[in-house]
């Protein structure tokens, strides 16, 4: 990123919002192991069925609470390009302010950045 260098046109979920970055910051991480609930705070690819590994809360996902609403959104999108086939290679992504289980599995690492973000690289 910091030679304006991807593999692939950077975008934000669909072609039509194509991404550029100027001017950038340089976190410090490290790699994240859970050992209580923990929020997301980044898109990461759901490869078990979210709703099986989400904290179990005092009120549905959906509905309006006093503290504000709860969200997750959903999006099938690229991950690779297969040359020989001609055609991408898809996962399933999602964005939420659910908490998850401490046995939340992913394939993908988790990385806490120096403000205490909990994200996923992939």
């Amino acid at each position: 990123m910091k030679n304006g260098y991807a593999e692939y046109v950077p975008y934000l979920g669909k072609n039509e919002c194509a991404i550029w970055w100027d001017n950038y910051l340089v976190h410090e991480y490290q790699y994240f192991v859970p050992d209580g609930p923990f929020k997301i705070n980044s898109l990461f690819i759901k490869e078990l069925p979210t709703s099986d590994n989400k904290n179990i809360q005092p009120f549905s996902p959906f509905i309006e609470v006093e503290s504000g609403n709860s969200f997750s959104f959903f999006e099938r999108l690229p991950i690779s390009y297969d040359k020989q086939l001609l055609q991408y290679e898809y996962a399933q992504f999602a964005f939420s302010d659910w908490s998850f289980v401490e046995s939340y599995k992913t394939k993908n690492s988790l990385l806490k950045t120096q403000n205490n973000e909990i994200i996923q690289v992939f």
